[in-house]
């Protein structure tokens, strides 16, 4: 039993760093990911915030609605008819999109006064 264990060990052990470098560039591809995302965020408050003036209601709009969804594109889907906005999106991605976007909207609407 413990053979074995100390086999797994050490087979792990030079498996290991071929894995690493792979693991690395998606480690830093999802920093950098995550850096983009809080970016947008930040852009998405503060767009939000000179238009409405509201920062509770703002505050609630950044971390409610879709990430990769900015202010205006925010704004454009909910008050769009039935054009599709944001074209590049499967049909079932949009709707999905709209849902998400509505329910933020329902959520921080309470925080106006």
């Amino acid at each position: 039993m413990m053979i074995t264990f100390y086999l797994l060990l050490f087979a792990t052990q030079l498996i290991i760093p071929s894995n690493l470098v792979a693991g690395d560039d998606l480690l830093d591809q999802l920093k950098a990911l995550e850096l983009q995302a809080g970016e947008l965020s930040i852009k998405k408050e503060s767009d939000c915030f000179k238009a409405i003036g509201n920062r509770a209601f703002c505050s609630c709009v950044r971390q409610k609605s879709p990430i990769g969804l900015s202010f205006l594109q925010y704004i454009a889907v909910l008050t769009a008819t039935n054009a599709k906005v944001l074209p590049d999106l499967t049909d079932g991605e949009y709707h999905k999109l709209v849902e998400a976007a509505s329910v933020a909207r329902k959520e921080c609407a309470g925080n106006l006064p």
